[in-house]
């Protein structure tokens, strides 16, 4: 009998002491989505218009579309300033900034910047 009440005076305020404890706080204000390890992935689709002029000498109209509207105007305002007149040297200089070519589709163009392997990294 003594057993018991000394090991239930020992485990009681332990057993409390565990059940009383505060719970962390954490921030949940902010969704899943706007984290910054949720989205390492973008993609952007490039359509490309062929313009043929009177002289046969056929001229390319390059279109980007992201998710974001500002980068989209900025990648095709970055792409008429360079005076390129070749879809290979759109794509060269597309790899250089970092987009991969995923998929082809007629004259639509698929890119991804980034890997599949960065979403798992902590």
């Amino acid at each position: 009998m003594k057993n018991i009440i000394i090991f239930i005076s020992f485990v009681l305020p332990l057993s409390i002491l565990a059940q009383t404890k505060p719970m962390p706080n954490k921030d949940r204000s902010k969704s899943n989505f706007h984290n910054n390890n949720f989205s390492k992935i973008s993609v952007m689709i490039m359509d490309v218009n062929e313009i043929k002029n009177k002289k046969n000498k056929s001229s390319f109209e390059f279109n980007f579309t992201t998710i974001s509207d500002e980068f989209s105007n900025r990648m095709n305002k970055e792409i008429l300033s360079l005076n390129i007149n070749s879809v290979v040297k759109v794509l060269d200089h597309l790899n250089k900034m970092g987009w991969h070519l995923v998929s082809v589709n007629n004259n639509t163009y698929f890119f991804n910047k980034g890997s599949k392997k960065d979403l798992f990294k902590n």
